[in-house]
C-alpha cells in the first residue's frame, strides 16, 4: 500500500469513527442511562430474596383438552390391554354413561364414568397435575 493510499484510508477511517462517536453522544443526550433505582425490578426467587407469600402467589391453571387426556389415559390402559371409549349414541350413554373402558376382547370393564377429570384423579394419581384442569365442553376448537 502506498503512502497516499494509506493516508486516504486512515482519513476515511477517522471520519467514520468521529461519526460513530457523535451518534453515541447524541443518543446519550436524548436518553440518559438509567440509575439502579429507576430500573424495573425482576422477581427474585429463593432464599434471602423478596418472595411473595404463598397466599399471594397466583397459581396459573393449564387447560388440557379432552382428547389429550383420553390419549394419555389410553397409553396407560394399553399396558393392561384396555382402552377408554367415549359413548357416541344415546343408547350407549344410557347404559355405559359418557365414558367406558373395554378390554381387548370387547368386554366393558369400567362404566359409569360421567366426570372424566375426577375419574382420572381417582384411578391414575399424578396423571393430572394440581395446576391442570380439563377443558370445558364448549372449549376452543
Amino acid at each position: 500500500m502506498s503512502n497516499g493510499t494509506k493516508a486516504r484510508f486512515m482519513a476515511v477511517h477517522r471520519a467514520k469513527m468521529q461519526i460513530a462517536v457523535a451518534a453515541q453522544e447524541r443518543v446519550r443526550e436524548i436518553e440518559p442511562p438509567k440509575r439502579a433505582e429507576q430500573m424495573p425490578r425482576r422477581p427474585m426467587h429463593g432464599i434471602g430474596h423478596d418472595v411473595l407469600p404463598d397466599h399471594e402467589e397466583k397459581q396459573m391453571k393449564v387447560t388440557v383438552s379432552e382428547r389429550a387426556l383420553l390419549a394419555c389415559v389410553n397409553r396407560q390402559l394399553a399396558k393392561e390391554g384396555k382402552t377408554l371409549r367415549t359413548s357416541r349414541s344415546a343408547a350407549e350413554r344410557s347404559s355405559f354413561s359418557n365414558y367406558y373402558a373395554r378390554d381387548a376382547s370387547g368386554n366393558v370393564t369400567a362404566s359409569g364414568i360421567d366426570d372424566l377429570e375426577k375419574w382420572v384423579h381417582k384411578e391414575f394419581a399424578g396423571m393430572l397435575k394440581p395446576f391442570e384442569t380439563l377443558e370445558s365442553a364448549g372449549g376452543a376448537r
